[in-house]
């Protein structure tokens, strides 16, 4: 790696802030570039990438801070910064975004004991201002093929990292497989999924989940959720495909599909005399694309649904990729009437900061942290602090994942306004949805 053009950046990580040792690190632009000369090098035969990515960050933030959870950053930043590359031997470590970062290393027994520091390092109590705190590394590795794409190369690692935190292995690493991919090979999915979007985009059929009121227990809303039915395929759940198709650079067409199927189907509730909101989730590229406002205005007039019952989701780590961008967007978006929540909350890499500069209306607290309530104190303050932080911003909060009576009476007791989950209903096609409101009778819409 000594012969790279491009000069190193970290000099002293510890003399500097959290936020700035981020921002002085190289990016993942940079190791795109990196991978793309590595694969070059004839002389190093097995070269792989290996991301680290550490649960509970966002949660610091909240909990301690953001000047904590900046301190808390440059340790993480400095420990693998000094195991990484200990003798400027021309290693680097990347920044990808929040609490992950990535290397390359060129050595299986590099790797091995890169591995096995971390994994050792991180049974240990991280000591910031005095306090102990403990953390959760997933560790994701791909040996790099000359055949593929850098992007195609982190992707993979992406996905053995995902893979490992799921079964939540701090003892082991998992290298990428097929296997961790939702269907058995990159190819079989990128084909069928192609086809799909080109040709067959009804396949792709809208489903809708209630979201209700703690205060009165009617509905509010429905969110508009994608699932792909397949001749080939089969039965398929958002998280089987939506992140490849965001790979592949086509989730924007499931997207538009997905907005004027929720609109035209919204419009017909109306039409019947249910006044109910829509939410709809918006990828990043979606999101950020500069002729948003004009195409989601063009669709809500061609059906005449009035602009203040949709409302568009995106992502909490989505926005905070692109601030500045992000702010534009939801800015025109606003000025339409049409407001915007911010979903999956307390996964990514937010601060209180950048959220009172965000005019979002609600947040969506991520159903990870409404599945542990029971068993978890430091969950419940968490979501405590997010609900009371929402109500100083005059901003509304939706509990995610609700599936008990017990969260039920724990996310009311904690003060959310809405929630939404499989104990009130899974996600059920437009016929389901209009047998129920004609059978239950008042399904009435609060707050709109």
């Amino acid at each position: 790696m000594e012969n790279l053009e491009t000069p190193r950046k970290i000099s002293n990580l510890s003399k500097i802030s959290g936020e700035e040792a981020l921002s002085s690190m190289y990016n993942r632009a940079q190791l795109s570039h990196d991978i793309d000369e590595i694969k070059k090098d004839k002389s190093i035969k097995r070269k792989y990438l290996v991301i680290i990515n550490v649960s509970f960050f966002s949660r610091i933030n909240f909990l301690y801070g953001y000047e904590y959870g900046n301190e808390f950053i440059k340790e993480i930043a400095i420990y693998l910064e000094n195991l990484v590359n200990p003798r400027e031997t021309g290693k680097r470590l990347y920044s990808l975004y929040g609490a992950e970062f990535a290397t390359i290393v060129t050595d299986i027994n590099d790797l091995d004991n890169l591995i096995e520091n971390i994994k050792t390092r991180f049974t240990e109590p991280w000591i910031i201002q005095g306090l102990d705190q403990f953390y959760i590394a997933a560790i994701g590795t791909v040996e790099i093929e000359k055949e593929d794409t850098a992007d195609k190369i982190i992707y993979k690692a992406t996905m053995s990292c995902k893979y490992s935190k799921q079964i939540k292995s701090v003892k082991e690493y998992n290298p990428y497989n097929t296997k961790m991919n939702p269907f058995s090979t990159d190819m079989q999915i990128e084909y069928h999924l192609r086809r799909a979007i080109m040709s067959k985009i009804e396949c792709f059929k809208v489903r809708y989940q209630p979201i209700v009121s703690c205060k009165t227990g009617g509905i509010r809303g429905l969110e508009a959720l994608c699932s792909w039915h397949d001749d080939d395929i089969g039965f398929r759940m958002p998280n089987d495909f939506i992140g490849f198709a965001e790979y592949l650079g086509l989730i924007d067409i499931i997207d538009s599909h997905v907005l004027k199927s929720a609109i035209k189907f919204t419009k017909k509730l109306h039409d019947l005399g249910y006044k109910i909101k829509i939410n709809v989730n918006l990828s990043s590229k979606s999101f950020f694309n500069e002729d948003l406002a004009l195409n989601v205005k063009t669709a809500m007039e061609e059906e005449g649904l009035e602009f203040k019952y949709l409302n568009l989701e995106i992502t909490e780590g989505e926005v905070i990729s692109n601030l500045q961008e992000a702010l534009k967007q939801i800015s025109e978006i606003k000025k339409l009437g049409i407001s915007m929540s911010l979903d999956d909350f307390g996964t990514g890499y937010s601060s209180l900061g950048r959220l009172k500069r965000l005019p979002v209306d609600n947040i969506k607290i991520d159903r990870s942290f409404i599945k542990n309530l029971h068993n978890s104190e430091y969950d419940k303050l968490f979501v405590r602090m997010v609900i009371e932080l929402a109500k100083c911003l005059s901003l509304t909060t939706i509990c995610e994942g609700v599936e008990t009576v017990e969260d039920l009476k724990v996310v009311k007791g904690l003060g959310a306004d809405y929630v939404q989950g499989y104990l009130f209903s899974r996600p059920i096609y437009e016929e389901e949805v209009l047998e129920n409101l004609i059978t239950q009778g008042d399904f009435s819409v609060d707050n709109i």
